[in-house]
């Protein structure tokens, strides 16, 4: 619900303020404030969709649609890619041997795929980076809302999908006409946002 995302929100923030976790905030903060899809939408998001006022989305079917956003969304997205633009600095290759002792490296199956795949996200210069400068999948953020819940004591599943319900109530109690927030959705038809909200 609303109240339990913005629970988890408030502690995500304090982290990325002390830098604990400096990506949680960011790519939460961006998915309660767009109703993004995780997958295509939000993951696959660009420096160059950002803009002021809201977001460029490439959603299902190659659809573009603008989606508004607050300022202090874009001026924290603003601060997360400049932060975290370093991390598309490639390590050589015994420097990256040193960092497979940690977690975060361990995924690569050898210094070329680590390799081409940090080339492939400085290439299409995508705004949620792993610490090792590679595209975040859906998985990682699915962690990470689990982290934050499990820090809030929040004993009910989390999820991208459930949050973007969340964002569609928000707006509904907003008083915000169904056919915009079918439109900011990426709904083809209302119908599907009037069906999708009966359920919740």
């Amino acid at each position: 619900d609303i109240n339990g995302a913005k629970m988890l929100l408030e502690v995500a923030k304090k982290d990325y303020q002390r830098e604990i976790d400096t990506d949680a905030y960011p790519i939460m903060l961006t998915l309660f404030t767009s109703g993004l899809r995780i997958d295509k939408e939000l993951m696959d998001m660009k420096v160059g969709d950002i803009h002021d006022g809201g977001i460029t989305v490439v959603g299902k079917g190659n659809k573009i649609r603008f989606v508004p956003i607050p300022e202090v969304v874009i001026d924290t997205l603003s601060e997360y890619i400049r932060n975290t633009r370093s991390r598309f600095n490639i390590l050589d290759k015994k420097d990256f041997e040193i960092a497979q002792s940690r977690f975060s490296y361990k995924g690569f199956l050898s210094y070329e795929d680590y390799v081409e795949k940090l080339t492939y996200a400085k290439d299409n210069n995508y705004v949620f980076l792993t610490e090792c400068g590679t595209k975040r999948d859906n998985k990682t953020v699915f962690l990470k809302l689990k982290k934050y819940a499990k820090k809030c004591g929040i004993k009910t599943s989390v999820s991208a999908h459930k949050w973007r319900h969340t964002y569609a109530t928000n707006l509904l109690e907003q008083n915000v006409p169904m056919d915009v927030i079918s439109t900011l959705l990426g709904h083809a038809d209302v119908g599907i946002t009037h069906r999708k909200k009966k359920k919740t």
